[in-house]
């Protein structure tokens, strides 16, 4: 308690305040009842539990250790009566130096304040430069044998789907702001691995290596995969080299149901095996076609085997042919709300259909889709094989064509797929200037180029 008080008089002049706090810490007693009647004992240290001011007492008792000038390898963060130092080294006698000296300082601290360190608590946790990636990259090799002369493209993906995971882990929070010391971090521990694959001399440049691989430099991996996970999963606006990536501009995996499960029944107004047959009843056929002008959607009404309605919306270049297909659907399950007659829509993507039955999915436009069924009972999906000479189809495949050209231009949020391409061909252009125009494999980069082909 005088540790408290001592700093309270250095926060707070004489006041209501102060003396309110000071009163809180006088005369403290805890009672105890006993069969022998209460039994009273005068508390001298700790702070009152689950008060509103416990964090506030401390809070002013780290204070003085809080503002210790440490080492900038050394920081300390402190939370109530919990505290974490992060202590980096170049080396490891650095690491422990700089340990040694933190843990020295705290306890000095702790002695002079008489507060006492719970020693079955504190935990370490040690943070390798990728020893423990490069070391399960070479046990995962090892599983063929060293004989068996594993395939430099098996060798590949065992370094892009294993180990690289273990090093981009939690990129979006380091890698948009690469210092170049990290940069040749990266490239030292990559490059162990590029030796393996490659199985190459020493000597060749890690600039070498990553071409011959065709693996990215792992800095750039990490950027890429930083602006990614930034923009699509945490919803946060990207700038990078003078480009601005909007959230609000990609499309948003839905965690959340939107519907009740109690009221997920559409199961009953899906089906994937019905065969098709002509009758007088109004049905609906979707299509989607997408080509290098862009990417069309469309649907046809038939009724008593006559086509009644036609629609053609178009979307851009980027949009992907599943939101194309949902928009179809979408657009022909409005127009079957508007009356309370049975409406089949008969759709020939298997994998739309299969999307419409899983209340989990994180797709806007399919939850979307899903409300619409919820909401209007007489709408029926039906599956229909492609290609098959059905009238119905072959209409909605011909209008979904001239729906690129012609249709009605629909609005839609770019898929995160656009946002992957498009940061793949940027980083890949980083790539080829950081090999044209670096310092690093001159040599290897002065090597002629020459024409596979026969002249």
């Amino acid at each position: 308690m005088i540790i408290i008080r001592k700093e309270l008089r250095k926060l707070f002049t004489k006041s209501n305040i102060s003396e309110t706090l000071e009163d809180i810490l006088s005369n403290r007693k805890v009672a105890i009842q006993t069969s022998d009647g209460p039994a009273v004992c005068k508390q001298t240290q700790s702070c009152p539990q689950g008060s509103c001011t416990s964090h506030l007492f401390l809070n002013i008792v780290a204070d003085e250790i809080l503002k210790t000038d440490w080492h900038k390898e050394i920081h300390l963060q402190a939370f109530a009566d919990d505290f974490a130092f992060v202590i980096s080294g170049r080396t490891r006698r650095d690491l422990e130096q700089h340990t040694s000296f933190a843990l020295e300082a705290f306890k000095t601290w702790t002695d002079k304040n008489q507060l006492n360190i719970s020693i079955e608590k504190p935990q370490y946790l040690l943070i390798e430069q990728g020893a423990k990636a490069v070391s399960q990259y070479q046990q995962l090799c090892r599983i063929a044998g060293p004989r068996w002369e594993l395939k430099q493209k098996y060798k590949r993906i065992l370094y892009q789907t294993v180990t690289e995971r273990m090093l981009l882990y939690g990129a979006s929070a380091w890698a948009l702001s690469v210092s170049p010391d990290w940069e040749k971090k990266l490239s030292s521990i990559q490059r162990i691995i590029l030796l393996y694959i490659t199985s190459s001399y020493r000597t060749t440049p890690t600039a070498a290596l990553q071409i011959i691989t065709g693996i990215m430099p792992l800095h750039l991996k990490a950027q890429q995969e930083a602006i990614f996970i930034n923009v699509t999963c945490l919803r946060k606006e990207i700038e990078f080299e003078g480009l601005s990536y909007q959230p609000r501009d990609y499309e948003e995996n839905i965690k959340s149901p939107t519907i009740h499960p109690s009221l997920f029944n559409i199961i009953n107004q899906i089906s994937t095996t019905e065969p098709y047959k002509v009758d007088n009843s109004l049905v609906s056929f979707t299509d989607r076609s997408k080509t290098e002008m862009g990417t069309g959607c469309s649907y046809c009404a038939l009724e008593n085997g006559s086509k009644v309605l036609e629609w053609k919306g178009k979307l851009e270049i980027f949009h992907a042919v599943f939101q194309a297909e949902l928009m179809g659907m979408k657009e022909s399950a409005v127009r079957g709300s508007q009356g309370n007659e049975i409406t089949k829509i008969w759709i020939d993507s298997l994998s739309s259909v299969m999307a419409l039955l899983d209340p989990h999915i994180p797709h806007q436009l399919v939850r979307d889709f899903q409300s619409l069924l919820t909401q209007n009972q007489n709408i029926l999906v039906r599956w229909i094989k492609v290609h098959v000479s059905h009238r119905g189809n072959e209409d909605a495949d011909i209008l979904a064509k001239k729906a690129i050209t012609e249709g009605v231009v629909m609005k839609a949020l770019n898929p995160r797929c656009e946002l992957k391409q498009h940061l793949q061909e940027l980083f890949f252009k980083k790539w080829q200037n950081l090999w044209d125009n670096g310092n690093a494999g001159r040599p290897v980069h002065k090597v002629p180029k020459t024409s596979l082909l026969d002249t």
